[in-house]
């Protein structure tokens, strides 16, 4: 896959401040290209720092993303969040991360009793299956009487598009689209070209 080749850098970074005197805030936005944290390749962040006068330093205060707040109170760097925490391989874990939040997960764990024959209750717990195991148990035990109680499971959920568009930076993606790994791999080249862009644009080195 070919990407827009990156220098590594230690450390550039530029910081934008305001001071909002209707809400008594002072505001500095931290943005970054570069390898600060020491793993090989140059990312870019975006955070903030929100001081409430009224406030101490050490209490009340907002420290880390606050994208919203950036792009409320700095719109010229709206354009930009989109970035954060894309590095020069791409957006983290760009397409993992993707296909995640775009995956519908619905498993069951299903909880086995074996029936107490002289008793007839459910008395001995055979264990917590899953649905393939649970053929097996079954077949099994086919001569018995089971008791199987079926509760979804913890990993259960539904897709969530607005993550997925954002781990792949690509706003306008299907579902669809967001499940196709090849789909997302094939973009990657010109969706780096776009951020090297937009951080040249920022005056940082590529």
């Amino acid at each position: 896959m070919d990407l827009p080749e990156s220098k590594l850098t230690k450390s550039q970074f530029k910081t934008f401040k305001k001071n909002i005197e209707g809400e008594e805030l002072d505001i500095t936005v931290t943005v970054r290209y570069d390898d600060n944290c020491g793993n090989g390749h140059n990312s870019f962040g975006m955070t903030a720092d929100i001081y409430q006068r009224s406030r101490s330093r050490s209490g009340g205060n907002m420290h880390g993303c606050c994208h919203g707040e950036i792009a409320k109170y700095f719109p010229e760097l709206e354009k930009y969040i989109k970035w954060h925490l894309t590095s020069s391989n791409g957006p983290m874990h760009y397409v993992a991360n993707a296909t995640h939040h775009a995956t519908r997960i619905e498993k069951y764990q299903h909880f086995v009793y074996l029936s107490d024959p002289v008793l007839k209750k459910a008395s001995i717990l055979l264990g917590l299956f899953s649905d393939e195991e649970l053929e097996e148990v079954r077949a099994r035990f086919e001569d018995f009487d089971l008791n199987i109680e079926t509760k979804p499971h913890y990993s259960n959920k539904e897709p969530n598009l607005d993550a997925a568009r954002s781990c792949a930076v690509w706003p306008d993606a299907s579902l669809e689209d967001l499940l196709d790994e090849d789909k997302l791999k094939a973009r990657l080249p010109e969706l780096m070209k776009e951020f090297k862009a937009d951080v040249e644009e920022l005056g940082f080195t590529y």
